[in-house]
């Protein structure tokens, strides 16, 4: 009797294995993903091979729509289409066409997200035109920053000590169009002229005529002739003229 129901042991217990083996097996076939699987990542390989280099994230949406009943995922063929040329970046609306031979089973628009998230200064607070930016006035954020039409500033030494060229509000990503730097010589300023011609050189003082940053040509009333002369700002902020 004993021997009998040692027997039964031994084949429930090989055929149990059985079942788990069988069971691992298909779990591990690529035949048995389900079909909003299949369209996920048809739609994933198609949109990678045409995303712009700047492209770090994708996003698709729940694709659920496509899971029909009674049809086996490994029977259907996907078809893709787009009217975007080009490389893929941002919002990228895909034709979904899902079929077995010459039928139609199921057509949907699925539009993904193709992102280039990257660190970027943030305005901590809104500022307006002609304030110098602090360093409080920047924090950074993680930004998809395919969606900006320029460039952004990644970098806190291109942006702290500047000027603002126009306002920005709160929140806003800080970009080069937003900025200009300090003039080294400011409108109304006396400045210190150095007039030079050949090894001739004569230092004197003036007042400047507009703002000049270190390079621009900018005009100065001289204060010993009482005459406008037009010189190059340098970065100590002396007005050379030559003559």
């Amino acid at each position: 009797m004993n021997r009998i129901v040692g027997r039964a042991l031994v084949v429930a217990t090989t055929v149990l294995a059985g079942l788990i083996i069988s069971s691992s097996a298909q779990a591990g076939d690529p035949g048995a993903a389900t079909l909003p699987e299949r369209v996920h990542d048809e739609l994933e390989r198609f949109l990678r091979s045409r995303a712009s280099a700047r492209v770090n994230h994708l996003e698709i949406p729940n694709l659920e729509a496509f899971n029909l009943t009674g049809v086996s995922p490994a029977d259907v063929e996907i078809e893709l289409r787009t009217r975007i040329s080009g490389e893929f970046m941002g919002r990228v609306p895909v034709t979904v066409i899902v079929s077995a031979g010459k039928e139609e089973l199921k057509r949907g628009v699925v539009t993904a997200s193709l992102q280039s998230v990257v660190p970027v200064l943030v305005a901590s607070r809104s500022m307006r035109r002609g304030e110098i930016v602090a360093r409080d006035d920047f924090r950074v954020e993680r930004r998809d920053v395919t969606v900006l039409v320029g460039q952004v500033i990644t970098r806190r030494e291109n942006l702290q000590g500047m000027r603002l060229r126009r306002s920005i509000n709160a929140g806003r990503i800080w970009q080069p169009r937003h900025l200009e730097s300090v003039p080294k010589v400011m409108r109304g300023e006396t400045v210190r002229l150095r007039l030079e011609s050949g090894g001739l050189r004569i230092d004197g003082t003036g007042k400047a005529s507009e703002d000049g940053r270190v390079g621009d040509l900018i005009r100065v009333l001289n204060n010993t002739s009482r005459r406008y002369v037009t010189g190059r700002v340098d970065a100590e902020g002396t007005v050379h003229v030559r003559f």
